[in-house]
């Protein structure tokens, strides 16, 4: 990672996350230590899930791979929106 790419938002818990998977299939992301049920926030993600796991840490334009089960999987992080940095 370079300078530049340290300054950049990067996914973390609680933050949107648009992502595309391999099939070209784009959704919104949020990740959380606890699963809740609030639907406004996002496909949730359990942060010790393979997908959650996989995202944190990472920056717009990155693919990232994780696996599920024996197949491996991509997505491509699109746009990461921080509440809490965008006040």
């Amino acid at each position: 990672m370079n300078q530049k790419d340290k300054l950049k938002p990067k996914v973390s818990l609680n933050t949107l996350t648009k992502v595309r998977f391999e099939d070209g299939y784009e959704m919104l992301v949020s990740i959380f230590e606890k699963q809740r049920i609030d639907h406004s926030a996002g496909f949730q993600v359990n942060r010790e899930a393979p997908l959650g796991n996989a995202l944190l840490g990472h920056i717009v334009g990155e693919k990232i791979e994780y696996q599920v089960e024996n197949k491996v999987h991509q997505v491509t992080i699109l746009e990461i929106y921080d509440p809490l940095r965008n006040l």
